[in-house]
């Protein structure tokens, strides 16, 4: 494991998104980019920092961008429609299913 604690290599420099001109052009450094992905475990720290981020928002479901920093977690951005692609990528796990179950139970909704 790398020292980030990714089971596989990422590569976090961002980059030039392909066909931005130099005016307003942003750098991206995700999946979307095509930044490669992977898993990290996370700290108690650090899962208790995105959900007092979350919390702090407003929001039941979030996706909570942190930087590791020798002062702890650093809350860089709290994302209030996230993408999943790389989450789902890097972990295998099918998230749409995860928020469906999540909303069902939170409503009261039978399974069909």
């Amino acid at each position: 494991a790398s020292p980030s604690g990714c089971a596989q290599h990422c590569d976090p420099r961002p980059r030039r998104r392909p066909g931005a001109g130099t005016r307003g052009a942003r750098n991206a450094a995700n999946c979307r980019a095509g930044r490669s992905v992977c898993a990290a475990s996370g700290r108690d720290e650090e899962r208790q920092t995105a959900i007092q981020a979350a919390q702090e928002m407003g929001l039941m479901i979030a996706g909570v961008d942190l930087l590791r920093s020798d002062r702890g977690a650093l809350v860089l951005e709290v994302n209030s429609s996230p993408g999943f692609k790389g989450f789902e990528q890097a972990t295998g796990i099918n998230i749409p299913k995860v928020f469906y179950d999540f909303l069902r139970v939170r409503l009261g909704v039978s399974a069909a």
